[in-house]
């Protein structure tokens, strides 16, 4: 019979992790719970009622597991894919872990890949320099790869509803820059000139691309001022790291002992879409201006989030 992988069974998760992997939109986590409690009614009223906020948040469960054979949905939760035995172990950090396990993570090096540790973890003695890891934190590291490898197999697009430009005056903004913007404005014309008028084109174009509502909303009401240097920090140490190509590791990855953001305030984030660290790729001193005023978060919605051509 083949050993597990790092030694991660279906029986050593607990009912609460997996609840929340289906809060990530894990249906092989949904599958195996009903498949568990089926023959509990009270059990199975829970699910259900769990599922249904999740899909009311717009994520979509793959009905066709329904067909599978249970061993096949279990396989295919617990079984790391390439993508995730060569992701540092790191880019485990998650908002369900404790901070003290978070804070031993964020502390190794990105080239510590988790393939490199399978043995040590399945056997339940990981150290890795300094660092010592105990029995709980190990269980809770073969969590977080089932939920590390639901992450990065089925990664969320930024999809988030109340976008400061319209698809339309995105295209806009693409085809002709900051004039293209100006020509189709609405409301506050002579603000939106002078912002336009101080900008750097090339700088500001994630900005234009990605910010939103939702964003301001959080970066305004739920970051403090010290919260959002602490932000810029994290990614700026990110970019000058010597890693590449960390666009798409889960936005926890920016989690930093030394920074000490709060992981609560990145889930924040998270919750609202941006799922990816390339989702903040406009979260940057050069848009600073930009990121500090809510005001104008506020008026280029009002002038372009519903913009026609």
């Amino acid at each position: 019979m083949p050993v597990a992988k790092f030694g991660i069974t279906t029986g050593l998760l607990k009912d609460k992790e997996y609840f929340y992997l289906v809060s990530c939109g894990s249906t092989s986590a949904k599958v195996i719970l009903e498949q568990r409690y089926r023959r509990d009614s009270v059990e199975t009223l829970k699910i259900a009622r769990h599922v249904k906020k999740i899909e009311a948040r717009g994520i979509k469960f793959n009905s066709w597991y329904d067909e599978l054979e249970i061993f096949d949905v279990m396989a295919a939760l617990i079984t790391p894919k390439n993508k995730c035995m060569n992701m540092p172990l790191k880019a485990l950090i998650n908002p369900y872990i404790n901070k003290s396990l978070n804070e031993k993570l964020s502390m190794l090096y990105w080239q510590d890949i988790l393939e490199k540790f399978e043995y040590k973890i399945r056997s339940n003695h990981l150290h890795i320099g300094k660092i010592l890891f105990t029995s709980a934190d190990i269980n809770k590291i073969k969590f977080s790869i089932v939920w590390l490898n639901h992450i990065m197999q089925f990664p969320r697009s930024l999809k988030v509803e109340c976008m400061l430009l319209s698809r339309d005056a995105r295209h806009e903004f693409l085809a002709r820059g900051p004039s293209g913007l100006q020509s189709i404005s609405k409301g506050n014309k002579i603000y939106l000139r002078k912002l336009f008028n101080s900008m750097d084109e090339l700088m500001t174009s994630d900005f234009f691309n990605k910010a939103s509502l939702e964003f301001s909303d959080v970066w305004f009401k739920k970051f403090t001022s010290t919260d959002r240097l602490k932000l810029l920090k994290a990614i700026e140490v990110l970019y000058y790291s010597g890693q590449k190509s960390y666009g798409n590791f889960p936005i926890f990855y920016l989690f930093n002992k030394d920074i000490n953001l709060d992981i609560s305030k990145i889930e924040w984030l998270y919750q609202i879409g941006y799922t990816k660290i390339k989702d903040l790729s406009f979260v940057c001193n050069e848009n600073k201006k930009l990121l500090d005023n809510e005001k104008t978060f506020n008026i280029l919605y009002e002038s372009f989030g519903k913009y026609k051509a």
